[in-house]
């Protein structure tokens, strides 16, 4: 998952109070080749006392760059005549430039400034060549400085036979915007190792991308961008942990600003890749592609943040004796769900996702999820999340996504096995569809009754749709009364703002589906699908 992190600042001199070239022209010199030599003063407003662009955009000279000056001659044919820096102020804001005219125009024309010289064309009529900002920058403060931070200014010229007056006073406006640009893998900061940025903005059929390559090294990674008004961005980096491509929504990109952008960059994992042994998934790293063969074991990290996007692990359910689940948290852990993502186990003693007791294993995102155990008819005693057959649970929290959880034979859709604990299960703003085939055991909660087996609690709130789903159960007028704790069972069951304190044996019973009322959420039944829906009011 891409997460993108942006405040954006004025320019400092690159301001609503913009730059300004103040002309002084002295007696220029007038040579048989009409080349008139003029000098004047050029001031960049600002704070800074050190060269090269800083972050609240003070720009300073120094007497190796040059600005282009745009005119035209007495064949009304525009030109472009570089312009020196002959010395630099104290405080590096204002600069004395010299440049040669050739055969000025007489009378009044227009006269073009464009700093820096590099980036202007005359072919355009004196436009920018920005061409160069796609693929020549190289992430590095000074270069972008001396090279691409690009402002211009107009004015009006006046001849009269040897007397050239350049304008007077120009304001000097920054025509791109500048991005700090920094890369996190995991809660960890990686720019330095990156050695190549791509943005690509695509606005409509337009598409722009810059590709920034440069050697490793600390950063931040600056560059110039044209200003677009909300281009959709993507953007690919390559470094030590491999190369992440990931979208990043819109946001307009205004000329004059100083954006400060954190790019996520966590590592992207094609789980195809992986052959034999255990694959231990760390923090902020991104899964995805198709695991079919139980040779390869995925597991992920102990307090590891895991997105899961468009995943998927023996999905034909033809590994059945591997000994292990389809995904294993080797302690707290938090997936992310993204795309559609279907994981089954690889042995019906196993969860479709397991974790372990005391630990938490919290599921969210935007995206579907499938867990499974892959023996329903027989012996199957994984859940679909939660517990694999031979031992207890920890907690189960469910905050987003719309997931489908099947338990085996002998195992709940959610929670544990019989015989066996779980924690507290909670579901907040998802749509989840949990499903058991064991007439003993529960769509959520622990899969039995007595003391051998235990579920601390089950709490459902938020924009929560449950559907709730026992094929074993039996059915009768009140959808079998001795069977209804097969839906949900545990210690406490909240379900909204009502907490309902069920009996050891007859959990559901409490509050038969059809005459139950409940303050936040209606309840049906459906006897001919043995299914229990509970859905937000």
């Amino acid at each position: 998952m891409a997460a993108l992190v942006l405040a954006s600042g004025s320019m400092g001199a690159c301001s609503s109070v913009d730059n300004e070239i103040e002309s002084k022209t002295e007696a220029p010199s007038v040579s048989p080749s009409n080349i008139v030599t003029v000098t004047a003063t050029v001031t960049r407003e600002g704070s800074a006392a050190t060269r090269a662009l800083t972050e609240d955009g003070v720009k300073t000279f120094t007497t190796s760059e040059k600005i282009a000056v745009i005119y035209e001659n007495t064949s009304s044919v525009q030109k472009l005549a570089e312009a020196s820096i002959t010395s630099v102020s104290a405080d590096g804001k204002t600069a004395t430039i010299s440049v040669n005219l050739e055969s000025p125009k007489e009378g009044n024309s227009m006269v073009y400034y464009k700093y820096p010289a590099s980036l202007a064309d005359v072919s355009k009529s004196g436009l920018a060549d920005l061409e160069q900002l796609y693929t020549g920058q190289d992430g590095t403060l000074a270069t972008l400085a001396s090279k691409f931070d690009f402002c211009e200014g107009e004015g009006t010229m006046t001849v009269s036979g040897s007397e050239v007056a350049l304008p007077a006073k120009v304001a000097m406006k920054n025509k791109l915007a500048v991005c700090k640009f920094t890369v996190n893998n995991g809660p960890n900061d990686v720019t330095s190792g990156v050695t190549q940025l791509t943005l690509k903005l695509t606005k409509g059929t337009d598409v722009k991308t810059y590709t920034v390559n440069r050697t490793a090294a600390p950063g931040p990674i600056y560059v110039a961008v044209k200003p677009e008004t909300t281009p959709a961005i993507e953007w690919t980096v390559d470094g030590p942990f491999g190369t992440t491509k990931q979208p990043t929504g819109e946001f307009v990109i205004d000329a004059n600003r100083f954006y400060s952008i954190k790019l996520d960059c966590n590592k992207l994992t094609d789980l195809s890749t992986l052959s034999t042994g255990d694959y231990i998934a760390k923090d902020g790293e991104i899964l995805t592609g198709t695991i079919s063969s139980g040779d390869a074991i995925l597991k992920i990290d102990d307090g590891a943040r895991v997105t899961l996007r468009d995943v998927r692990i023996n999905t034909l359910g033809t590994e059945s004796n591997k000994n292990h689940a389809g995904i294993t948290c080797t302690g707290d852990a938090t997936i992310t769900l993204e795309g559609s993502n279907t994981v089954v186990g690889y042995d019906p003693a196993y969860a479709g996702i397991s974790t372990y007791f005391g630990k938490t294993l919290t599921i969210g995102g935007t995206g579907s999820l499938v867990a499974k155990n892959n023996n329903k008819d027989n012996n199957g005693s994984g859940a679909g999340i939660g517990c694999d057959g031979n031992g207890s649970v920890g907690n189960i929290v469910i905050t987003g996504g719309t997931i489908t959880a099947e338990g085996g034979a002998k195992s709940s859709g959610i929670g544990c096995s019989n015989g066996h604990n779980c924690g507290t299960i909670t579901i907040k703003d998802a749509t989840v569809t949990a499903i058991t085939h064991y007439g003993s055991g529960t769509a959520i909660g622990n899969a039995g009754s007595g003391s051998s087996s235990k579920c601390t609690g089950i709490a459902v709130s938020g924009n929560t749709n449950l559907t709730l789903k026992n094929t074993a159960a039996k059915t009768g007028n009140e959808f079998g009364s001795t069977q209804m704790n097969q839906i949900l069972y545990a210690d406490a069951v909240t379900i909204g703002s009502d907490n309902i304190k069920p009996n050891l044996n007859s959990t559901l019973e409490v509050f038969r589906v059809q005459n139950y009322i409940n303050t936040d959420f209606s309840f049906a039944y459906n006897l001919s699908s043995q299914t229990v829906t509970i859905s937000k009011k």
